[in-house]
């Protein structure tokens, strides 16, 4: 039999349309590789089969434990169990986990954003996993929350904020506040936009 394409004696078929046809090996290279580039150009990496994807880390433990601690803020009685959470939460925080986020840390954005939100009417339904934790927006989030809360810090560091944060509401920078200051430096803290709230001499 002949290649169907240049006519050339060959023992090879080629499937095309479901049905096998005779093409030489040069020319069934030639459409291998054409098909690969329209594929190419045409199809995103999510239109790869499933089984040829790397399946992302899940973290269901974790991401339990934040849902049904913005459950326990809603004042909410049902929980998720790790086999009802819906994959698209279990993906959001997951996702998170793998960027570095910190179980305490997302709890923390839980927390304030419930603080921030939860009596206003038109906010309040933000208060949500598809919202607190996707990507574009979680990291903004996290940088809300404040540093006495803040769960990067040590406990030693917050304590000290604690008592800065005290004077900041009052509007004090005085020799107390320069002498904490520079206790929390001591500490490995090196946040300059804070410090200099409460030093006499500015970084």
């Amino acid at each position: 039999m002949n290649c169907r394409l240049c006519n050339i004696e060959t023992d090879v078929q080629f499937g095309i349309k479901q049905k096998l046809v005779p093409v030489c090996k040069k020319c069934a290279t030639i459409i291998f590789f054409q098909q690969s580039k329209i594929y190419a150009s045409g199809k995103s990496i999510y239109d790869i089969p499933h089984t040829y994807r790397i399946k992302p880390t899940r973290h269901p433990e974790i991401a339990l434990e934040v849902l049904n601690f913005l459950k326990e803020k809603l004042g909410k009685d049902e929980r998720y169990t790790i086999e009802s959470i819906p994959d698209v939460f279990l993906m959001h925080i997951s996702a998170r986990i793998e960027e570095g986020h910190t179980l305490a840390k997302m709890k923390a954005v839980v927390y304030y954003k419930h603080k921030e939100w939860f009596n206003d009417p038109f906010m309040k339904k933000f208060l949500r996993p598809a919202t607190l934790f996707n990507r574009e927006k979680f990291n903004n989030y996290a940088d809300e929350v404040p540093e006495d809360f803040n769960p990067d810090n040590s406990k030693e560091q917050r304590a000290i904020i604690r008592k800065l944060s005290s004077f900041g509401m009052r509007a004090i920078c005085n020799e107390e506040t320069d002498m904490l200051a520079n206790e929390l430096m001591e500490t490995g803290y090196s946040k300059k936009e804070f410090l200099n709230l409460y030093l006499m001499e500015k970084l």
